[in-house]
């Protein structure tokens, strides 16, 4: 399939998942979208995302991850909704700013409601876990996805609109802050073990060094 056939095709395929998303056909529209974005993931791969654009001046990929997370949201499927709603501003950087701005806030206002429906959804433990001074973090991830997975939404909808839930801003930022210092921890200590390792190292070379030279020496006594 050849450059300008995928992204034809890409944009067709979201046009399709449009189109079905308006006629409520959200199962079918989301195999479209699905389609489209894969095919907006290979051209983006070939450069920077904002050389093809929509009519807003928005990248294919980003538009087709938004309107996937709608649909998906309208469906129910709530956690899958928040994953292509995340993916649609990864790529903010490559976007034209003036124009990303307006989508952006599209994109915030349908993540945050998703997040909203997790938190309602969340039992007494998750609430009372906000109140813990050292949440569980995972450094594999960058903060707030550090957090255990069900502590995430209150973060996220933290970030995302501070205005509205400022009652999650203690909890934020204690956790923010113990991430940050597990993480300087934690370089600390690879700092250390680099020192050791290359201490160990240098050690091996002298004593070979040493065991050459006396080597070569004994060989000469010998000689003489």
């Amino acid at each position: 399939m050849t450059d300008t056939v995928s992204r034809e095709t890409a944009l067709l395929l979201y046009r399709n998942g449009e189109a079905l998303f308006r006629q409520q056909r959200y199962d079918e529209a989301a195999a479209e979208l699905r389609k489209a974005s894969d095919l907006y993931r290979h051209h983006d791969a070939l450069g920077h995302p904002f050389n093809l654009v929509l009519e807003n001046g928005v990248s294919g990929l980003a538009n087709t991850l938004f309107l996937l997370g709608t649909c998906l949201r309208a469906s129910g499927n709530i956690p899958e909704a928040i994953s292509a709603l995340e993916a649609s501003l990864v790529n903010e950087r490559f976007e034209r700013q003036a124009r990303f701005r307006s989508f952006r806030s599209d994109v915030v206002r349908v993540l945050a409601a998703c997040y909203e429906q997790q938190v309602r959804a969340t039992d007494a433990r998750a609430a009372a876990a906000l109140q813990q001074d050292d949440p569980l973090l995972n450094l594999d991830y960058r903060f707030p996805f550090s957090l255990d997975p069900v502590l995430v939404p209150f973060a996220r909808l933290y970030e995302l609109d501070p205005a509205n839930h400022d009652g999650y801003g203690d909890f934020y930022e204690r956790s923010r802050k113990r991430d940050a210092s597990l993480r300087r921890a934690e370089s600390r200590t690879d700092d250390s073990t680099m020192r050791m390792i290359s201490v160990g190292i240098w050690s091996v070379l002298v004593l070979v060094w040493i065991a050459y030279g006396l080597a070569v020496v004994r060989a000469l006594l010998q000689q003489n």
